[in-house]
């Protein structure tokens, strides 16, 4: 047998190993590997949602302070809007 490397042409869009040197794959082990991946999925879906919960409680807290100031901006348009009131009369 002759081995020459060479620069990849493309040829190719996938690789599949088949024969008797590929070891089985019983059903159990095809099991535990569903089961693994299935597990690191929903650790990283839990971390999303924890960042989501995170972010969600930095929001709920920025509403907060919004709603306050928005709160304290209108008394003071309504105190001066009276002050203007009085004036007038």
């Amino acid at each position: 047998m002759n081995v020459a490397y060479e620069d990849y042409k493309g040829e190719f869009v996938s690789f599949e190993r088949r024969g008797a040197d590929v070891p089985k794959e019983d059903k159990a082990d095809a099991m535990l590997r569903y089961m693994q991946s299935f597990d690191k999925k929903g650790e990283v879906l839990i971390g999303i949602l924890n960042r989501m919960n995170e972010t969600l409680g930095s929001m709920n807290e920025t509403l907060k302070s919004v709603k306050e100031d928005t709160n304290l901006m209108l008394e003071k348009q309504d105190d001066t809007i009276e002050a203007i009131d009085r004036r007038r009369r």
